[in-house]
């Protein structure tokens, strides 16, 4: 969850969610199932009902909404590190809160009212919960204690939306066993080349030069700027792998997204706080722990504009706020692109969202001082990247039709290659792995 934190979204088969019923129930469903077994008649009823889901009058809003909110997750993200750059626990610590909050909230609601969730589903195993909330808790402390040193620009184009490609495939060959073709191979080395060229040419030009980005280098930094990159580029490291293990725990045990997210946030949580020593490190956190709880009160003040803070903290609440939203709105809205669309609007929407992050951390109308500069490489990297990324998605679908062929479901390819996973940055990444079925109508999440 970005807090929960918040994915690969194009990675191996976070969680994959599956429709169950006309009422939208998500499921996380057995990658091997095939399409409509179990239920009976009704295929050819969602059949006769499938042209309203592309009633483009409704799906384009929800386009827009989700391309809009996911770069304004993108972008509040950074303008909260900057307001809070001596403060990064807090920032990992208080974004979960809300998240935790909705999504048990969710969970009660969808228990009570519902049956969906069964005996079985709740007799999960809970280390499997635990262990995807502690990775996802991972990845938010590696890019949020970065997010203040790291230029906007720079987090654009190195957050998990992309970079999670390969990790994925990496973690999917070494435990999976999964192969790949040629093609995906081509499209992760494009990857790594764009990677490459969105770090290089400024530590090269920065070489010996200033320990962070913006105000969070104000405290004798001794990490250089090339570091911090490097860190908040880790961050996609353990949400692909968390993205990978879901796909294998989750693999031949249905369970309901709500109840997947809601124990899945709460052990995320308990591990953030578990994660405070992570502030006493020297230039990679803020605090000692004799200094630990008074600088919690101190941002606290800070994020409520008490009469304690200090000036510059009169605003620090807009941008932790309107994070908070853009991420709910962000994956709401992503939801009924899928629901109404299909993972080829899904994967459109969110690829725009990288160039146009680019863009807003480069206008001075929403950065205000803080906004970048973009340089020759920022744009050649964006090009490599997404070309890489179109590569990748060319070649997947390429492989999904060949297994769709030989499960006899070509007829619902698109709709059953849909992957999401949650991500501090960015919301959702997609991946279409080889070889993953999913139910014709299911596939849609709401933040998983």
């Amino acid at each position: 969850v970005r807090a929960p934190l918040m994915e690969g979204r194009e990675r191996a088969k976070s969680a994959i969610a599956a429709k169950a019923d006309e009422e939208s129930a998500l499921l996380i469903n057995d990658r091997r199932k095939p399409a409509g077994d179990g239920e009976g008649s009704s295929g050819n009823e969602e059949k006769g009902k499938s042209k309203p889901k592309h009633n483009l009058k409704i799906l384009l809003p929800f386009c827009v909404l989700t391309v809009v909110a996911n770069v304004a997750q993108t972008v509040t993200l950074k303008q909260t590190g900057n307001a809070f750059p001596t403060y990064p626990y807090f920032v990992f610590l208080s974004t979960a809160v809300p998240f935790v909050v909705v999504f048990v909230l969710a969970f009660l609601l969808v228990w009570a009212s519902t049956k969906q969730i069964t005996p079985e589903m709740r007799s999960t195993r809970q280390y499997k919960f635990f262990a995807v909330g502690a990775l996802t808790a991972l990845n938010g402390a590696l890019m949020l204690f970065s997010n203040a040193h790291v230029a906007g620009v720079l987090q654009a184009l190195l957050g998990p939306t992309i970079v999670t490609i390969p990790l994925s495939m990496l973690f999917s060959f070494l435990l999976m066993k999964r192969t790949y073709s040629i093609g995906h191979v081509l499209a992760v080395v494009l990857i790594i080349g764009g990677v490459l060229v969105a770090i290089l040419p400024p530590s090269l030009a920065n070489a010996g030069g200033e320990g962070g980005e913006g105000e969070g280098g104000s405290t004798e930094n001794a990490i250089p700027a090339p570091v911090w990159a490097i860190l908040f580029l880790c961050g996609s490291i353990p949400l692909a792998l968390a993205n990978v293990y879901e796909e294998k725990a989750f693999d031949e045990s249905p369970i309901h997204i709500a109840l997947m997210l809601a124990n899945s946030v709460i052990y995320q949580f308990i591990v953030i706080v578990a994660c405070a020593p992570l502030d006493f490190i020297p230039a990679f956190g803020s605090s000692t722990p004799s200094t630990f709880l008074p600088s919690l009160g101190n941002a606290t003040a800070c994020l409520f504009s008490l009469p304690s803070s200090p000036p510059e903290c009169e605003r620090a609440w807009l941008p932790w706020t309107l994070f908070v939203i853009s991420y709910l709105l962000a994956n709401f809205s992503l939801l009924g692109v899928v629901k109404f669309g299909n993972a080829v609007f899904a994967f459109v929407t969110t690829t725009l969202v990288v160039p146009l992050s680019e863009f807003a951390f480069a206008m001075p109308l929403i950065m205000g001082d803080e906004a970048d500069t973009l340089h020759w490489y920022n744009y050649v990297s964006l090009v490599i990247l997404i070309g890489g990324v179109i590569v990748y998605r060319v070649f997947d679908v390429r492989e999904a039709k060949k297994a769709a062929k030989r499960a006899q479901l070509a007829d619902s390819l698109l709709d059953n290659s849909l992957i999401a996973a949650p991500s501090y940055l960015a919301g959702f990444t997609f991946h279409l792995p080889p070889n993953s079925i999913i139910k014709r109508k299911g596939r849609a999440n709401w933040t998983i």
